[in-house]
């Protein structure tokens, strides 16, 4: 559901590859995390946690809270002309 090749997931989870601020969006999606778990996993990720302040984060929080899949979240942000995550 997070869109990532199976080997590519297995070494995120076993801390042998860094993911990118997308690639972990993607995972919290697939896993359905709220706000503040997709926050957290952000951080612990080393990455910026979501700030509604930048547009394209605003259209995430947005769908995170609304519940939305990652292809929702996609079709969004394709919408607005922003970044999709995947």
């Amino acid at each position: 559901m997070a869109d990532l090749n199976e080997t590519f997931g297995y070494q995120i989870f076993t801390g042998a590859r860094h993911p990118s601020r997308n690639k972990v969006l993607q995972i919290a999606f697939a896993m359905a995390l709220t706000l503040k778990e997709t926050n957290r996993a952000l951080t612990a990720a080393g990455v910026n946690v979501l700030n509604c302040e930048d547009r394209r984060d605003a259209i995430i929080i947005f769908c995170i809270d609304r519940g939305c899949s990652l292809q929702k979240v996609n079709e969004e942000l394709y919408r607005f002309d922003e970044e999709t995550v995947s």
